[in-house]
């Protein structure tokens, strides 16, 4: 009788520990081994890209970021943390700049998980997915909630008064230079748009880039003053 015990609960415990390896292996079906990659400028990937957004909404990202569904961000499973991302809709043309401060999608052929404000900037908020290419353009600091924002510099290249002229001289540098952007402020004088290419973790990189920018007559105009610019 003993023996018939013995042989029973052997038999169950064998039951369970097969279904045990069939739940693990269908697990790891489900899920995607993280990669490492390393910071390669010009790296870039074709695959899908989806969103994510409210119920994530002030919870703390793999950076330590606070993620903000309104901010143009990005999840991608292993590239560097703070790395910028030219995304490139594939069927639409459409294109934005992301930065990459969480983890994810964990979702088989899913290669970029967007927040709702890069998703509604790609225009996929309502598909809910698209197949896009994303590229490497630059790197950019991560800010942690409660610290001291880092300081950085950035490559100025001119402040004005008419919205339209600060969007010509951005579009007429893009080419060449990725990370270029269009920046609102307000003085007493009135609102400004302030245009800069950045930004950069040394002041030297910064020199770097406005030395480029200085020897390449197409891209000088007369209403640019390019100049480094701290930013903190």
């Amino acid at each position: 009788m003993n023996r018939k015990k013995r042989h029973l609960g052997l038999q169950i415990l064998t039951h369970r520990l097969v279904l045990l390896a069939v739940f693990l292996i269908f697990l790891s079906s489900c899920t995607v081994p993280l990669k490492k990659h390393s910071f390669r400028l010009g790296y870039s990937e074709t695959g899908l890209a989806s969103w994510y957004g409210k119920y994530f909404h002030g919870r703390p990202t793999a950076s330590g970021e606070i993620y903000d569904m309104f901010e143009v961000t990005a999840a991608h499973k292993s590239l560097p943390l703070g790395t910028l991302l030219h995304v490139r809709d594939l069927d639409t043309g459409k294109s934005i700049k992301v930065k990459v401060n969480d983890r994810g999608p964990f979702v088989r052929k899913r290669i970029l998980d967007l927040s709702y404000g890069a998703a509604k900037a790609l225009g996929i908020v309502g598909t809910g997915i698209a197949r896009i290419e994303l590229k490497i353009i630059g790197r950019v600091p991560i800010f942690l909630p409660g610290t001291k924002e880092e300081k950085v510099f950035y490559v100025q290249l001119g402040s004005y008064q008419v919205k339209e002229n600060a969007l010509r001289i951005k579009n007429k540098v893009a080419r060449d230079f990725e990370t270029v952007s269009v920046k609102a402020f307000k003085t007493r004088h009135g609102h400004f748009y302030r245009v800069r290419i950045g930004p950069y973790a040394t002041e030297e990189a910064a020199r770097s880039t406005l030395g480029k920018l200085r020897s390449s007559r197409s891209l000088i105009s007369a209403d640019m003053t390019p100049i480094v610019t701290p930013n903190h």
